[in-house]
């Protein structure tokens, strides 16, 4: 008995002891590439899309755009057609000019790709701010507090702030806004909206001598409810990224036969005099 207990003792021990593995080769299989359009029609009443090209995630190929044929669409007619060689950046003709309550689209075709055409943007209304006012916090922080009527329907908006000292010193003022920063009117719908929003007054200079911001230029952005969910899908998976308990996030997309987002907005925008 005791020289079987041995014996299956010795057994386990060369076991434990050897490294028992199996290698399986899978083919992961992706779907065919297609054309990705990150565009949007409204700042400075043009419209502006950076056309790529859709590339796996384990993928490390460096795709080469081919030359792009795109056209804007104004209520279902060309507005504008141009042919993109060596830029990848569509800007619309000097002379676009968008107008509210039109509809607009987007489409980009190359050469080995399905044709990518956007979802039709109605270009919004601008609602315009009330008013604002703002308190001086510790530790050299600003509380400003933007004041706007909401219309009646479903609305989305952002809030971008740009300081400035003395029109030198400008805080960034790129990108375009903050995609997280991106809200709905439901907590104040069809009523007076109000966001609060924290700033560094600081601007520079040297503890005995420092530079404070003496402007702010206030932009109230009112976008498309496309823009609103491809900004919200993109916050909720930064939000998830890493957490193996949360399943992915799936980002939001408005463009048929390709990947992306083209959305709508208008803009209003009030500049304050800062005094610390």
């Amino acid at each position: 008995m005791h020289k079987l207990i041995y014996i299956l003792i010795m057994a386990i021990i060369v076991l434990a002891g050897c490294e028992i593995s199996k290698t399986i080769d899978y083919d992961i299989t992706y779907p065919p590439d297609k054309l990705v359009i990150t565009g949007f029609v409204g700042m400075e009443n043009r419209a502006e899309a950076y056309i790529s090209i859709s590339n796996p995630p384990l993928s490390s190929d460096l795709k080469i755009l081919p030359q792009v044929e795109v056209t804007l669409f104004e209520d279902g007619n060309i507005r504008d057609n141009k042919t993109l060689s060596d830029d990848p950046l569509y800007i619309s003709a000097i002379d676009f000019k968008a107008d509210a309550g039109k509809s607009y689209s987007i489409s980009a075709k190359a050469e080995g790709y399905p044709e990518a055409v956007s979802e039709v943007e109605t270009f919004p209304e601008r609602v315009t701010i009330d008013s604002v006012n703002y308190s001086i916090l510790p530790d050299d922080e600003i509380l400003i507090k933007t004041y706007f009527t909401d219309p009646d329907e479903d609305n989305y908006y952002v809030i971008k702030i740009i300081m400035n000292y003395n029109d030198t010193l400008v805080s960034a003022d790129y990108p375009l806004f903050i995609l997280s920063s991106a809200f709905s009117d439901k907590k104040f719908r069809s009523g007076i909206g109000q966001v609060d929003r924290r700033e560094y007054l600081r601007a520079g200079g040297s503890v005995n001598n420092p530079i404070y911001y003496n402007k702010a230029d206030i932009i109230l952005f009112t976008i498309s409810k496309a823009g609103y969910d491809f900004c919200h899908s993109i916050d909720e998976a930064d939000y998830t990224y890493g957490d193996i308990f949360t399943a992915p996030t799936i980002i939001e997309s408005n463009i048929r036969n390709g990947y992306g987002i083209f959305m709508a907005y208008s803009t209003d925008t009030i500049q304050i005099n800062l005094e610390k």
